[in-house]
């Protein structure tokens, strides 16, 4: 996988300031193993410098048996753009 990611990282400064994360996790089965915890870790120093620039981060979990991937968005961080009232 870190090889793939520096592949595809190659040409791209990496992010600077706050940022958010989405991931959508597709796994195997329904006992799954992958955190994206280990996502930020991997995805540190090639798309951020420092996954403390983390200010928001979402995550889905979805079941794909044939073809087990993610898909992770990084955007720059906009304080208050996100609100849920209830």
């Amino acid at each position: 996988m870190e090889q793939q990611l520096s592949i595809l990282c190659k040409d791209v400064d990496m992010l600077e300031g706050l940022l958010s994360i989405y991931f959508d996790v597709w796994y195997a089965s329904r006992r799954p193993d992958l955190d994206v915890e280990l996502l930020k870790d991997v995805m540190q120093g090639w798309v951020y410098k420092n996954d403390r620039q983390v200010r928001e981060q979402h995550a889905r979990w979805h079941l794909d048996t044939e073809a087990p991937r993610c898909l992770i968005r990084v955007l720059m961080y906009e304080e208050g753009e996100m609100t849920l009232k209830l």
